[in-house]
């Protein structure tokens, strides 16, 4: 069985070490509220567009790596 790749966001751990709220984040980053919760609770992932991380990162002046994680799917032999 093939495990699934995995995308994480630590957009809740940097805004948790910082004492930030989403409208601190929206602020900074000029993005809007729904797309900041939706990458804050980690929710439809694969719907959220680079563009939008990008802005993120830029707003809280981290790299896209320290906002975003990818894991990919680990194949097993059959």
């Amino acid at each position: 069985m093939e495990q699934k790749s995995t995308i994480r966001c630590h957009l809740s751990a940097i805004m948790g070490e910082r004492k930030m709220k989403i409208v601190d984040v929206m602020n900074a980053s000029g993005v809007g509220r729904f797309q900041v919760t939706r990458l804050y609770r980690e929710e439809h992932m694969e719907a959220i567009t680079l563009g939008t991380c990008v802005k993120i990162a830029d707003g809280l002046g981290v790299s896209l790596d320290e906002l975003i994680s990818y894991t990919p799917a680990e194949k097993t032999e059959e």
